[in-house]
């Protein structure tokens, strides 16, 4: 049986603290049955952070994409995450 998972990161200004996030999770060991995706969403931040997903994904093999959205508040992002979440669509 294979999984799909989607990790959906919302982040606001919080780019000094993502770079550990981001590579706390590509250290992950999943089985391979397992497919797997991070979804970082940027709500609106005026930092670095989508310079830091960018520099990320180029490290890992797991799949890392950079979604910006403009309307603040933790649910706007989330929300928005899972909307532009590839794994989850057949």
């Amino acid at each position: 049986m294979t999984m799909h998972v989607s990790v959906v990161i919302g982040t606001y200004n919080r780019a000094h603290l993502l770079k550990g996030t981001l590579e706390a999770l590509g250290l992950q060991v999943v089985p391979h049955s397992l497919t797997w995706e991070m979804v970082v969403v940027d709500n609106n931040s005026r930092d670095t952070t989508a310079q830091v997903v960018a520099a990320f994904s180029k490290t890992t093999a797991t799949p890392v994409r950079y979604v910006f959205e403009p309307k603040l508040g933790v649910s706007h992002a989330r929300n928005r995450g899972i909307k532009d979440a590839r794994v989850h669509r057949r």
